[in-house]
């Protein structure tokens, strides 16, 4: 398993996000959203994300797409992806989201990550 770690910006979060999704799987030429799940948001960036979720999804038949959807900064972000790993840990599953977004929603997403950050850094100066 290969990662892409040449991002500029990618952020875990100390206590994963609540989060949810739905899949987008194409059917008879048409596109079908499954209902919305709960998942917990690991990490984030401009490129992707890693979920953590109960759902054994078919990673290596991936064809559907994943609709993500945080509530960061109350500001909801939606990222539109494609599940390229998984693993599974402690009777749950994580997968690595690979973002398919366009700049405007890639600079959103940094700008609430940097809020985020900014909100959420402890002072050390005792």
């Amino acid at each position: 398993m290969q990662y892409k770690r040449h991002e500029s910006f990618r952020y875990t979060f100390n206590e994963p996000l609540i989060a949810s999704f739905k899949l987008i799987v194409e059917k008879n030429g048409e596109c079908v959203e499954t209902k919305q799940t709960d998942a917990l948001l690991i990490n984030l960036s401009p490129n992707g994300a890693r979920i953590k979720t109960g759902l054994d999804l078919p990673v290596e038949h991936g064809n559907y797409l994943l609709d993500l959807h945080i509530n960061l900064n109350q500001t909801l972000i939606t990222m539109l992806g494609k599940p390229v790993w998984k693993r599974k840990e402690f009777g749950q599953y994580v997968y690595g989201l690979e973002a398919i977004e366009d700049d405007k929603t890639k600079k959103m997403i940094i700008k609430e990550l940097k809020q985020y950050v900014n909100l959420h850094k402890t002072d050390n100066r005792g």
